[in-house]
């Protein structure tokens, strides 16, 4: 373990953006190797409301990985909640990714739910796509999962395909969970449909991994038939893939892919 560099403060306090962003980057890439955190927090915590938009995204990286560790979770809360509201698209973008790591760690997730909850229906795309994402990994632990089934059920018809894209991939990870199961097949049912390639690769891939939960079976056989014919030769082979699961010739998809 070493000491927090004087350098690397004196950096992070600079009136130079550029040296921000570097000694934010030097913390991010050491961060395991200082003797203690709390001096190191609070150069990130001076960072996170930085007047550039470079700076604040960066941080946001770092108080992600370091979130379980860090001495005062609350006020790291209260900085990302901040960041949740930024005026700024891209980072409202990162604090909803950052969400999805964190959310396990914030002691108030009603309130971080809440939080979530408004950034499913941003007015930016990417931000609401960052959202999705998140919802996706953070759904088990949910307080109301009823909502967040709702806002899925919402986002697998939004009007951007990055949205749907990252929807169905949500829709995967949550599919045992969701409350409603057959409106769950019905999204991913018509997400193999999408005008989209890359949603009908994710819905594919989707349902490789949860065909033994998906209430009509039949009917998924038959979407994977089509998707093996599909125009583009990622989809036809993800989806090839998933119905050697679906006709159990694999005994797992992942060892399919990735070997046992």
């Amino acid at each position: 373990m070493v000491e927090y560099p004087v350098q690397i403060h004196e950096k992070a306090q600079s009136s130079s953006s550029k040296e921000r962003v570097k000694a934010i980057g030097y913390i991010n890439n050491n961060i395991r190797r200082f003797d203690g955190i709390i001096s190191v927090w609070e150069d990130l915590h001076s960072l996170t409301q930085d007047e550039d938009k470079r700076v604040r995204s960066s941080v946001i990286v770092v108080l992600r990985a370091i979130f379980a560790d860090l001495p005062d979770k609350n006020e790291a809360w209260r900085d990302l909640h901040r960041l949740t509201q930024d005026g700024e698209g891209s980072i409202r973008r990162d604090a909803a990714d950052a969400l999805g790591w964190t959310f396990v760690f914030i002691s108030d997730k009603d309130e971080a739910w809440e939080v979530l909850h408004r950034l499913t229906q941003d007015e930016d795309k990417y931000v609401r796509r960052g959202a999705t994402v998140a919802l996706g990994k953070i759904f088990a632990d949910v307080p109301d999962k009823d909502e967040a089934w709702g806002d899925l059920h919402r986002l697998t018809q939004d009007k951007d395909k990055q949205v749907r894209c990252g929807a169905v991939g949500a829709l995967g990870r949550v599919f045992a969970l969701a409350p409603d199961k057959d409106e769950a097949w019905r999204d991913l049912h018509r997400l193999t449909q999408d005008k989209n390639k890359t949603v009908r690769w994710g819905a594919a891939y989707a349902l490789g991994v949860v065909f033994a939960g998906v209430p009509d079976k039949d009917e998924a056989r038959e979407d994977l038939h089509r998707l093996t014919q599909d125009e583009d030769k990622n989809v036809r082979w993800i989806a090839t893939n998933a119905l050697g699961v679906a006709m159990g010739v694999f005994n797992s998809y992942y060892d399919f892919l990735f070997g046992k």
